[in-house]
């Protein structure tokens, strides 16, 4: 704060006028005040407002008057702030990195699989002028550094029982990985995600760790083991691929299929809609609700997810431009599966990049794992 002292030298209506005050970048608004010591009040005579020049020579700084009118107003809009808008205290909470610039949260691995135990943190401020009741904290994994439901998983929640004004606390969630494709995630967060608590602001609500990402490991393909077993070597990141050194009289696991329930039948309504899902990033219970056929063998989310993991690189690909899509691959698959031939296929869902671009290399692609061809 600045704080001098001069004469007024020359006063207008609405304004006064000085050649002894100074003022800079800043100060617009500032008061203008003469200070009484035998009372110790400050009374305000006006607040700056602009520098005048003359040909480029600094003539006077200038200060809005605060005559009998504008002293009125100010006091009926202070009665009106009180009557009809008074002021309310209320939380605000934001990421404690993100206001600062510091770097305190933290996950504990940079490699895991499905299931293993992770811890994540997070530092949650309040700089609102209220205490915030309990709120809760929800960790996602995302393919960017956006917080915003699209391409983001759940990975758990947390709560904080409560968050005094201008403080902060840790958010910590320690776990098992759940269930989501393997990859690799920026690790983020949203603050309040139930919305339980009345801010300021809520839409400044979200973090993320972006100078590191989490790397979630294809599960291990494990060979059986029987009498004639010598050794298996076990290939981590190649889905669906296994390798023998040796010999095994058990039959090698089925090959990538669009039996994706594995119940000897391919049909749209469940092994489509299930990969739909899939390739919608849908995990847990929502992923197989209502999709699982009758027979099937692969019935639980994890068992589908593992199983469609392993087909995201080949049969997922559908038009064969390196990544699995549910607008384009999963479109074309759903179209295959409801019995949908030629153009009618392919129509406006190839994927940019695409190697298979002909409704004819499109079908044959899905026909080589259909299991009824």
């Amino acid at each position: 704060m600045v704080l001098q002292s001069g004469d007024i030298t020359s006063t207008q209506t609405l304004t006064l006028r000085s050649t002894e005050l100074d003022i800079g970048s800043g100060n617009s608004n500032g008061p203008l005040w003469i200070y009484r010591p035998s009372t110790e009040e400050r009374i305000i005579y006006g607040v700056v407002s602009n520098s005048t020049s003359l040909s480029d020579v600094p003539a006077y700084n200038e200060f809005t008057r605060i005559t009998s009118t504008r002293f009125s107003d100010l006091q009926n809009w202070i009665s009106e702030d009180d009557d009809i808008r008074p002021p309310t205290d209320r939380p605000d909470l934001v990421d404690y990195d993100d206001w600062f610039d510091t770097s305190f949260a933290s996950f504990s691995d940079s490699e895991v699989e499905v299931g293993d135990t992770l811890r994540l943190r997070s530092v949650v401020r309040n700089n609102g002028t209220a205490t915030a009741g309990e709120f809760t904290v929800s960790f996602y994994a995302s393919t960017d550094t956006f917080i915003n439901g699209f391409g983001d998983y759940l990975i758990g929640s947390t709560t904080v029982s409560s968050l005094e004004p201008f403080t902060w606390a840790d958010a910590i969630w320690e776990g098992d990985l759940p269930d989501i494709p393997a990859g690799e995630y920026y690790i983020g967060w949203e603050i309040d995600s139930f919305n339980t608590v009345f801010e300021f602001d809520g839409d400044n609500n979200t973090g993320i760790i972006t100078s590191d990402r989490l790397e979630v490991l294809d599960p291990f393909i494990i060979a059986p083991v029987n009498d004639n077993f010598n050794q298996a070597s076990l290939i981590r990141g190649t889905p669906g691929s296994f390798r023998f050194d040796g010999t095994n009289s058990d039959s090698p696991p089925d090959a990538i299929n669009l039996d994706i329930d594995g119940n000897g039948e391919t049909d749209a309504l469940t092994d489509g809609v299930a990969a739909m899902r899939y390739l919608f990033q849908f995990s847990g219970d929502v992923l197989i609700d209502s999709v699982i056929g009758v027979g099937a063998t692969r019935t639980t989310a994890l068992e589908i997810t593992n199983y469609l993991n392993m087909a995201r690189e080949t049969m997922l690909d559908v038009d064969g431009n390196g990544m699995a899509d549910a607008l384009t691959d999963g479109i074309m698959m759903m179209r295959y599966l409801f019995g949908f031939g030629g153009n009618a296929v392919i129509d406006e869902a190839l994927g940019p990049d695409a190697t298979r671009t002909t409704a004819a290399a499109i079908i044959d692609h899905l026909q080589f794992f259909d299991i009824g061809f």
